[in-house]
């Protein structure tokens, strides 16, 4: 039998918002760590796949999850951690801010480390557990899910002010490396290294983003909202949210891990009700975070018909879709277009509006109302509440 480990609540008490967390990872304001605290593992590893509360039996998580099949496994190699004896632990969250560890394996000599660091953390996926629901497409999901739980550990690790860089493994020898040594049948697709060395650069200050609501609160508070009221969006938040997920900070950095030597992933807005802004179609550019006008007039309802007909697409004030650049690589344009949907998210609950990830949909119609030939990869309505 498996020892367990019983990790402390998850407490939300930093004060930083997303726009402090992301501030400190664009301007590398972060720190080697050789070794972390137990209570720095639990919110590490809750903000990964943590349970926020229990409703119909399901055990709801920190991340959104395509008709709530949840692939991912989240597993920790503790090479430093107070209380923690160095080994492979899989990680369980089963009760609302409670967590586990199940010690898996000791450390196998190939996952031993050249660079000193206090952990990793490695996201395993079970494609099965949504491709049974969703066919092949349900792949598309899993790679979203992968972002969205990156994301989460990015801004976390900023928070506390450790150091964290990710590897996505895309060598299936590699990938073989590391599924044995975590005695595991799913596909471990990203590696999360806490505490490794990184160059830091000037600092630019937190403190900002006041009128948000704390980043560790919006964690736990995150849902997918389906409905809206008829209350107008504020250009200024939409901008907001636009900047915060997928605009750039500085000149070379976005808000999330660049998994490629450069982004995958750009964004269109199809706007609807927001205070100063015709109905249009709106093309957002990153680097100046303005959004130019493609062409005027409504194209919600013809939205809404190529989301199979999901209410909320016509119903929200305005609805993003993000597309994966000519070229791109299909896995890490998902992956990226995840870890940009959990900015969304977040902003979204810490501006209390609604929004939700969406997959459905049929491609050719909605690149047809974009008026762009390359792929989207999610639809998220923004709504007042």
């Amino acid at each position: 039998m498996r020892s367990t480990i019983t990790l402390p609540e998850f407490k939300a008490t930093s004060e930083y918002t997303l726009i402090d967390a992301v501030t400190r990872y664009v301007k590398n304001e972060l720190y080697p760590r050789k070794s972390i605290t137990i209570d720095e593992l639990t919110k590490l590893l809750f903000v990964a796949q943590g349970c926020t509360r229990r409703r119909w039996g399901l055990c709801f998580k920190t991340v959104p999850s395509a008709g709530a099949t949840f692939p991912l496994e989240v597993y920790a190699i503790c090479h430093s951690v107070e209380n923690v004896k160095p080994a492979i632990y899989a990680y369980s969250s089963q009760r609302p801010l409670e967590g586990e560890l199940e010690h898996v394996a000791p450390i196998d000599s190939k996952l031993q480390i050249d660079i000193p660091r206090a952990l990793d953390v490695v996201i395993v996926a079970h494609y099965e557990r949504t491709t049974r629901t969703y066919g092949r497409r349900g792949y598309r999901y899993v790679y979203n899910e992968v972002g969205h739980c990156i994301q989460n550990i990015i801004l976390e690790s900023a928070l506390l002010g450790i150091s964290c860089d990710v590897k996505v493994i895309r060598n299936e020898g590699e990938r073989e490396s590391i599924r044995t040594a975590l005695r595991t049948e799913g596909d471990p697709l990203a590696v999360l290294r806490v505490g490794v060395p990184i160059k830091s650069s000037k600092s630019l200050g937190i403190g900002e983003g006041r009128q948000l609501t704390p980043l560790e609160k919006a964690i736990i508070n995150r849902r997918s909202i389906r409905s809206y009221s008829k209350r107008p969006l504020s250009l200024e938040q939409l901008m907001l949210i636009l900047k915060y997920s997928i605009g750039f900070i500085d000149k070379n950095r976005r808000s999330y891990p660049r998994l490629n030597d450069s982004y995958l992933v750009n964004c269109i807005v199809l706007v609807g009700n927001v205070e100063g802004l015709e109905k249009g179609l709106y093309r957002y550019n990153s680097h100046k975070n303005e959004l130019e006008l493609i062409r005027r007039g409504y194209y919600l309802d013809n939205l809404y018909g190529a989301c199979l007909y999901q209410d909320y697409v016509r119903d929200a004030q305005c609805d993003l879709v993000f597309t994966m650049r000519e070229g791109a690589d299909p896995f890490l344009a998902h992956v990226e277009t995840g870890a940009i949907g959990q900015n969304v998210y977040l902003l979204a609950t810490s501006l209390d509006l609604g929004t939700v990830a969406i997959g459905a949909f049929y491609d050719d119609r909605v690149k047809s109302i974009i008026d762009v030939d390359i792929l989207p990869t999610y639809v998220m309505p923004i709504g007042t509440l």
